[in-house]
């Protein structure tokens, strides 16, 4: 009678414990259903907004040129897809590459319609402005000027305009005077005459080919016949109206429309159409009598001036209504020496208090 007890009480033990784990079983599966049926409308919610930023993604890529963006919540700009893809190697333009139906990502997120991007807003507009324009912005600090260099090696952007200033410019082979040597490269020229020569650059000056700097190299063994005279002119001219056979005249009338910094003199020299002098003013930068000096012609199209700059600084502006299309020339009265036509950073305007 014990044993058959203890047999009830055994089964009544399993039995509840099975009860227990079949409890604890069920509520396991209804936890995991709970589980499943929430990441499942997780996945939903994210593949509808996936489906409507692709849907929005194919319409900016399939409309006009026009790109708006959000630049960290708080800049909003409209550009082109050219500005945006203007270095086709950076990972700007890789990121913004229009969107391929193919593609399991459209590269980017949306927000209001727009193309979001968590970057700082006024430094990454810098960045815009210099695609546009080609140009450093103007920057109140050291610390702006930092954060757009920093900018610029986030996107892997180079400084193509800027940095590395890449001139176009070559010595004119056509226009040059017989006493003045031009060697093959068109970059640099070579002075041993003692009888003055000039010579033309090109392209003209223009909005794009504003800036150009020459290295001046005059040998030490100045003689007594051409140490009292200028060394070099330096400006720019309407070659149209000009003669080849001038380019060894040392008259202002064989030189039209011109318009010359004498660098020894530190005189400006302006004429007309017909070679008349309408402008002579003295005491414009200072004189130039350096057997090594850099100089630079910058051409403003905006303010129709023409500046001139000495290792590297502007001397200021020199002649103002000055129009487009002008060709730098040099009128070299140095008997020994060099000029070469460099690649340099455009120096930045100093300002003074």
């Amino acid at each position: 009678m014990l044993q058959q007890r203890s047999k009830i009480f055994l089964l009544i033990f399993y039995r509840n414990k099975l009860n227990a784990e079949r409890e604890n079983i069920n509520k396991e599966i209804t936890q995991f259903l709970d589980f499943r049926g929430n990441e499942m409308a997780k996945i939903e919610k994210e593949k509808k907004r996936w489906e409507k930023n692709k849907e929005i993604s194919k319409q900016i890529a399939n409309r006009s040129n026009i790109v708006d963006l959000d630049i960290g919540g708080t800049i909003k700009i409209s550009t082109t897809k050219e500005t945006l893809m203007k270095f086709p190697e950076s990972s700007l333009a890789k990121f913004i590459q229009p969107f391929d139906s193919s593609s399991s990502n459209s590269g980017f997120q949306l927000h209001n319609g727009r193309i979001f991007i968590d970057r700082d807003g006024p430094t990454f507009l810098n960045v815009i402005n210099y695609l546009r324009n080609g140009t450093f912005p103007s920057f109140k600090n050291d610390k702006e000027k930092l954060l757009f260099d920093d900018e610029l090696d986030f996107w892997q952007i180079p400084y193509k305009h800027l940095n590395k200033h890449k001139t176009s410019f070559k010595f004119d082979k056509e226009w040059c005077a017989e006493t003045i040597r031009i060697e093959s490269s068109q970059m640099r020229l070579y002075k041993n005459d003692n009888q003055h020569g000039i010579v033309f650059c090109k392209p003209n000056l223009d909005e794009e080919n504003n800036y150009i700097e020459f290295k001046i190299v005059i040998s030490k063994n100045v003689t007594n016949q051409t140490k009292n005279k200028s060394h070099l002119f330096l400006g720019a001219v309407k070659k149209i109206h000009y003669r080849y056979e001038n380019l060894l005249s040392t008259f202002w009338r064989d030189c039209p429309s011109s318009y010359y910094w004498d660098t020894w003199n530190t005189k400006l020299i302006k004429t007309d159409e017909n070679g008349a002098q309408i402008g002579s003013t003295s005491g414009y930068g200072c004189q130039c009598i350096n057997v090594e000096t850099n100089l630079a012609i910058k051409y403003d199209s905006e303010e129709k001036t023409l500046s001139f700059y000495k290792n590297g600084v502007n001397l200021g502006v020199a002649f103002r209504n000055v129009p487009s299309g002008l060709t730098p020339s040099l009128d070299v009265w140095f008997e020994e020496g060099t000029i070469e036509i460099i690649k340099v950073s455009k120096p930045e305007e100093q300002k003074f208090l």
